[in-house]
Parts: structure tokens; sequence; C-alpha cells
């Protein structure tokens, strides 16, 4: 996980993601994403996760920052669905 975050493309706008503290999101919060994304729209997911909590948020917010009229029970299926078939598949995050 890069400490400092990173910047990537997701629907045509450069998102910057960045791994939070748990101080530094709400305390029922796993995930941000900005809605409407402004100058420097921004995902924050919280740092202190298990790797399959990890990467199920990670899918969680990039389709909130990608898909912004989805739901959220259908972006909660959808990503917990593709963590899902991601781990199946083997995947593992390198720390």
């Amino acid at each position: 996980m890069p400490n400092d975050g990173f910047t990537c493309k997701i629907g045509g706008i450069m998102w910057r993601v960045k791994f939070v503290k748990s101080s530094e999101i709400s305390r029922t919060a796993w995930g941000t994403c900005d809605h409407p994304p402004g100058r420097r729209p921004t995902i924050c997911i919280r740092a202190s996760m298990t790797p399959a909590q990890r990467i199920d948020t990670i899918i969680h917010e990039t389709l909130h920052a990608a898909l912004p009229l989805l739901d959220e029970a259908a972006v909660r299926s959808t990503a917990t669905d593709i963590a899902r078939v991601l781990t199946k598949s083997g995947y593992k995050h390198a720390e």
C-alpha cells in the first residue's frame, strides 16, 4: 500500500487516492469519495483494515467515482462481488 497515496484516472478524471488514519475519517466509514468531484477529487481509504476489507473498499469507492449515479446498494453488492472474484482468483495485495 503506497504510504502517500497515488493518482489515477477514473471515468476520465484524475483522482487522488489516499490511505488515511482512522481519526481522519468518520467512524462509520471505511472510505469516502468526493461527490461531486471538485478541482482535486479524492478517494480516502481507511488504512487500518484487513486486506479483504481494503480491496472491497477500494473497489466500492472506485465504483462511486466511475459511476456516481449508481445507488449505494448496487455499489455495495457489486464491489463485494468483484472483491470475492479477485480473492478466489488468487489476487493478493502486496504489502
